[in-house]
């Protein structure tokens, strides 16, 4: 009965996602009924949520694995980033090149984990927002069904909120993540959009760059602390 209640509480979260895309777009707020009407705004991705049962099954796997062991063991701490990245790739016909961005984009979520993979005790929220911009960039496709995207996005922020946060209640996480996912939204919207090509090589400097220069000022600050805790000994 847990799990149901968590299950219902991931899907009104996923719903409320693709509202929260929708009002982000000016075109959408601008069809004729549906600025008015919230409710059908809420439930008109509900069937094409439902048509994606196997991959909806998977990633809320990943949630309740995150909730579960992230705050006991971080043994198993790639495997959730394994299954959203065969729910992306094995599942969805992609094009070449967003495959290229996406293998960067998880990369790049990699490269902020090595902090929490080193163990490093100190403080890694830069690497912590740089891993929620390569999550919006892993799941900034546009080919995509909206749906099955925002219940990725939702799951890997739950992910690394439980990376980061393993004692964080369940529903409060479930809400942090929809937060994150409007400001995730936001900074999409205004980020300036170019052709294909551009695109891909601006995501691949600039979400390398930023996820490599957080673990590089987070590892600084582990030598750097370090090396003050040996000179007081």
């Amino acid at each position: 009965m847990n799990y149901l209640l968590k299950l219902i509480v991931f899907t009104a979260a996923t719903l409320s996602a693709c509202m929260i895309s929708d009002i982000i777009k000016i075109k959408t707020e601008r069809r004729i009924g549906i600025a008015k009407k919230p409710l059908l705004l809420f439930t008109r991705y509900l069937p094409g949520y439902l048509n994606f049962s196997p991959h909806i099954a998977i990633l809320f796997i990943i949630v309740i694995f995150s909730s579960q062991n992230m705050s006991s063991s971080f043994e198993y701490i790639i495997l959730p980033l394994i299954l959203a990245f065969i729910t992306k790739i094995l599942f969805i016909k992609t094009e070449k090149e967003s495959i290229y961005i996406e293998i960067i984009s998880i990369a790049a979520i990699l490269i902020c984990l090595l902090p929490i993979l080193l163990h490093y005790n100190v403080p890694s929220w830069l690497c912590f927002v740089a891993a929620l911009i390569s999550v919006k960039t892993f799941n900034n496709s546009a080919s995509e069904i909206l749906p099955l995207n925002m219940a990725r996005n939702l799951t890997l922020n739950i992910y690394i909120l439980y990376i980061w946060i393993p004692s964080i209640n369940f529903y409060l996480c479930v809400i942090a993540a929809v937060i994150i996912i409007y400001l995730q939204n936001v900074l999409s919207a205004l980020v300036p959009k170019f052709n294909q090509t551009k695109n891909s090589k601006l995501v691949f400097i600039w979400t390398f760059l930023i996820s490599i220069s957080a673990f590089i000022i987070t590892s600084f600050f582990k030598v750097f602390l370090s090396g003050g805790l040996l000179l007081n000994r």
